[in-house]
């Protein structure tokens, strides 16, 4: 009887077409090391003793694989973050309904008697309950409409700002005419300061004239 053999096929890469796959995420490892420490692909290539495209095909490996675990982490949080939120939103809105239910208090008042007299005979103690009727806390709803307005920011879902372009262009609203008057005053805004310096003597004193 004729035993069957399983061949494996070698993991394809490293140097010599194949190496072993621990051995190749160890060089990708040490790529990624360099290359945060600042070095070349050059001279990680040389440490590696592989060639530069080697290199860059490695970092460029390892890239993916980080983007993708970031972005799996960030859509974690999120969700993490949401489920916190919604709780806070329930919790909030429980005690906005407890805030609203009726309260009872009980006072005592004194009845006077038919002496007309706080102190004469007959006085006794009425004992009263009060049932008072409350409108809610509003404190419950802002923290619900914080834990809202949190859920929006962390899933984008708030609009972005409208931008008003059309004060972008302060000229845009003139004639041709009003144009050339705005530049012919710039021109003499901008030609004062020259006139100044050739007529006024250095010593910032005004000129004077001898007759």
């Amino acid at each position: 009887m004729k035993k069957r053999t399983t061949k494996r096929t070698p993991s394809r890469g490293g140097k010599g077409g194949w190496e072993p796959p621990a051995r190749i995420r160890g060089r990708e490892r040490r790529a990624m090391e360099l290359a945060v420490l600042g070095a070349t692909q050059h001279e990680i290539a040389a440490e590696l003793q592989i060639s530069q495209a080697a290199v860059s095909k490695l970092l460029a490996r390892a890239d993916e694989r980080a983007l993708a675990d970031l972005s799996s982490r960030v859509e974690r949080q999120k969700v993490r973050q949401t489920q916190r939120l919604e709780r806070v939103f329930a919790e909030a809105m429980r005690a906005w309904e407890r805030s609203k239910g009726d309260t009872t208090r009980r006072r005592q008042r004194q009845s006077v008697g038919d002496g007309g007299s706080n102190t004469g005979a007959g006085n006794h103690t009425i004992a009263e309950v009060v049932v008072e009727t409350k409108h809610g806390d509003p404190r419950c709803l802002e923290t619900a409409r914080k834990a809202m307005a949190d859920l929006r920011s962390i899933w984008g879902l708030d609009a972005p700002q409208q931008v008003d372009i059309s004060r972008a262009d302060p000229y845009a609203s003139l004639t041709e005419a009003e144009l050339l008057e705005r530049i012919a005053q710039q021109d003499a805004l901008l030609q004062r300061p020259a006139v100044r310096a050739k007529t006024g003597p250095r010593s910032g004193h005004p000129p004077t004239h001898s007759k």
